[in-house]
């Protein structure tokens, strides 16, 4: 990074609207004083947040909110009282009216409800995070069990907090009352991380023994506000701030010079991420042996060791016999009893409950992504982690609970003493909490998580058959919401995997039958409307349910496994399509293919994409493959193999939904992406929701940043096209632009100059 350079900013429609709704509050209900500029002791909370407002050390309270504050105090014939304190102190005096204005406050729709803002922002902000040296923290979770220094009552603290415990993160938080002391705490060793915000890290965290990570969070900006008694007071400051910023060459922009442009800002260290774990191993046990008779008499000597030996092979086939029977009814990998097993105890299971007319329960335990550990690191390596997952489950039961093995990647416990489905659920958080920390694999931590079904005895079912269907039907549906939770079972469940079953299987025979299609959307240069290319969608026209989206029957492919198949024909059918249009075209369109993270970890996906090139005649540089942002979560060396060597084929790459998910900047610029697209659910609040406007515009400048092009998804009014053109972004599509089109449609649709009139509006 270079030094800091100061842009003006183009104001929000939203923060205009709330100014003006200011405004208005001030005419009617005027402050006294404030609403006709009459001469007044303003009384300003400020705190130590360098450089937008601090105390030097002359005492004088400095920084960017204050030069700009007393800017426009000068013009009012203000007299500034300032009051000094920590942060947590101020925003109780600001509720209890005893000052009139806070500076430097970040924006959120918590505060917005308790405070009364400036419209216009006077800087943008976020949240990072500053670690120890040589610390291995590159990602929320390699935090965990760590010791995180935040700031009290600062809105990254608290946001950065709430991102942990999404991620289920275990950390001791240490507080302070301001940034630098959070920073001092990780330098002296007291903490291992610390929550800041960028402007302070940037200008600061080059005075400590601590080096940034590539977490970024939170994007806010920071505003002036006061009370519903200082509403006019907030409205005059709103007016000024505005005219300033509209003024390249006024002060505001010369404090945000003078401040900002003190000290280079010191490039990060990337680091990996690495996350230690450990591993319990099953030890199996067995033996037997027997003991000879002693001889007792020399003249039945013979007769004696006859009738040993008659002993010892009855034994011996007693032994062979119980093997036999151990083989049968437990498993081998984890000494654990299976599902003849559960099968021969059903009726014991049972008999408590129906003799206390109480309840009991089956949960039945899918580990999610064994097939990847499998894939990417052995058999042997899942075979170690099925055995630790089996010695963490086994000890977080009750003592009349039991487990049992079925086969692959499933496991049961059957759980008496239900006396209520609270019960259950409590036995289910405890297994999935089991799973939480890391196990170590051959000196590499793997994270293994659970879905689970429950069924109850008798509410659901009274047959073994019945609560084995009832449980497996709802773990099925844990695992088609999310992963890593439980499922009660519900009147419906087992219909719904019936039919899940059904289109498994007629999606199969899709590709064989033609039913397959894309439809095209375009997408263009917000700057001039020029179109630069399409992203490919496919539909699946169903004989029984006609036109079928992809969120329909996609998940269901990637379950099962047929998107490999479906994948492939995809990106072959694309490629075709836009060699047509590259030849037909006055310049060259690209195609983009969407490919989930399951079609990454075939061995030979690299290939499958040359061989669609190849086939087709397609510039690699045209094609662009886009990979969720969730793939970033499970990067190991395989993924990064692949994409690296779909870079070196030429092909584009874009991360797809930027933003919904985990996003680091450490895998940003370690991995060879050309494209964030910004997910539509943050462009469909835009311009009119300050958040969404926040984080989108906040992508952009990142993305910049790090060399990338950026493209905004679901546009679908004039107005998202004029603000994301204003603030930079590079491409978009989306319905305001043209839906996804079939084939012979797209074509009609081009313009004949491939330029979209309305982007020009």
């Amino acid at each position: 990074m270079g030094r800091c350079t100061v842009r003006r900013r183009t104001a929000l429609d939203f923060c205009g609207l709330l100014a003006a709704a200011v405004a208005l509050f001030a005419a009617a209900f005027p402050g006294k004083g404030f609403a006709d500029g009459a001469e007044r002791a303003v009384r300003v909370g400020v705190w130590d947040n360098p450089p937008i407002v601090f105390r030097d050390a002359a005492g004088r309270h400095a920084g960017i909110a204050i030069d700009v504050l007393e800017q426009i105090a000068r013009a009012e014939g203000w007299e500034l009282v300032y009051e000094h304190a920590p942060w947590g102190e101020l925003l109780e005096r600001m509720e209890r009216g005893e000052i009139d204005l806070l500076t430097g406050i970040g924006y959120s729709a918590e505060r917005a409800g308790r405070f009364v803002f400036t419209g216009e922002s006077l800087i943008g902000n976020w949240g990072v995070v500053y670690k120890g040296r040589g610390l291995p923290i590159a990602s929320p979770l390699d935090l965990a069990n760590r010791r995180v220094a935040f700031m009290r009552n600062a809105i990254h603290s608290d946001a950065f907090a709430d991102l942990l415990r999404r991620f289920q993160v275990r950390f001791t938080a240490l507080y302070t009352d301001s940034y630098e002391d959070a920073l001092k705490a990780v330098a002296t060793g007291a903490a291992d991380a610390a929550v800041v915000n960028r402007v302070f890290g940037t200008m600061h965290a080059h005075r400590y023994a601590v080096d940034i990570t590539g977490i970024v969070f939170n994007p806010v900006y920071v505003h002036y506000a006061g009370h519903a008694g200082t509403a006019g007071l907030v409205a005059r400051i709103d007016g000024h701030l505005a005219r300033l910023k509209a003024q390249p060459d006024s002060p505001y922009y010369a404090s945000l010079e003078r401040w900002l442009t003190e000290h280079e800002v010191r490039a990060p260290t990337w680091l990996p991420a690495a996350i230690a774990g450990g591993a319990l191993a099953l030890t199996l046990v067995g033996g037997g042996a027997w003991l000879l008779r002693m001889q007792v008499q020399r003249r039945t000597r013979e007769l004696a060791l006859r009738s040993n030996e008659l002993e010892a092979a009855i034994e011996q086939r007693r032994e062979a016999q119980e093997r036999l029977k151990h083989f049968a009814l437990y498993d081998a990998l984890t000494g654990l009893p299976n599902r003849a097993s559960f099968l021969e105890r059903f009726p014991v299971f049972v008999a408590e409950p129906e003799r206390q007319k109480s309840r009991a329960a089956v949960l039945f335990i899918d580990i999610d992504h064994l097939k990847t550990v499998n894939e990417s690191l052995g058999h042997a390596a899942g075979d170690e982690l099925i055995r630790a997952v089996a010695e963490r489950l086994r000890a977080c039961l009750r003592a009349n609970d039991s487990i049992f093995r079925f086969g692959g990647d499933e496991f049961l416990v059957a759980a008496n003493q239900i006396h209520s489905i609270g019960d259950a659920e409590a036995v289910a958080s405890r297994l999935l909490r089991s799973l939480k920390q890391p196990v170590d694999i051959a000196g590499r931590p793997v994270y293994a998580s659970a879905s689970i079904g429950i069924a109850v005895y008798p509410d659901d079912e009274t047959t073994v058959e019945g609560l084995l269907k009832c449980a497996d039907a709802a773990m099925y549906h844990a695992k088609e919401h999310g992963r890593n939770r439980y499922q009660l079972y519900r009147s419906g469940l087992i219909d719904a995997v019936v039919e899940r079953l059904d289109i498994d299987t007629r999606l199969r025979q899709a590709l064989e039958r033609a039913e397959l299609t894309l439809h095209y959307q375009p997408i263009v240069a917000l700057a001039d409307g020029r179109v630069i290319g399409t992203e490919a969608l496919i539909r699946w026209n169903d004989p029984e349910h006609g036109l079928m989206r992809p969120d329909v029957f996609i998940p269901h492919a990637e379950r099962s496994g047929a998107i490999v198949p479906v994948g492939a024909w995809v990106l072959s059918e694309a490629c075709r399509q836009a060699i047509a249009w590259h030849q037909d075209s006055p310049e060259p369109l690209s195609v983009s293919v969407n490919v989930s993270a399951r079609q990454f970890q075939e061995p030979n996906f690299v290939g499958t994409v040359e061989q669609a090139l190849v086939d087709s005649g397609l510039p690699p540089s045209r094609l662009q493959l886009e990979i969720t942002e969730g793939l970033l979560l499970v990067v190991n060396i395989n993924v990064a193999d692949t994409l690296h060597a779909l870079k070196r084929l030429g092909v584009r790459l874009s991360i797809d939904d930027f933003g919904t998910g985990y996003s680091s900047l450490a895998y940003l610029k370690q991995l060879p992406i050309d494209v964030l697209k910004i997910d539509r659910s943050f462009v469909a609040g835009i311009p009119e929701r300050m958040d969404d406007a926040q984080i989108a515009t906040t992508i952009i400048t990142m993305a910049h940043g790090l060399g990338l092009r950026v493209v905004a998804e679901g546009i679908e009014t004039e107005r998202q096209v004029h603000f994301l053109r204003e603030h930079g972004c590079d491409y978009g599509q989306g319905y305001f632009i043209a839906r996804p089109l079939p084939e012979k449609e797209i074509a009609r649709w081009f313009p004949k100059d491939h330029h979209w009139r309305a982007a020009q509006n």
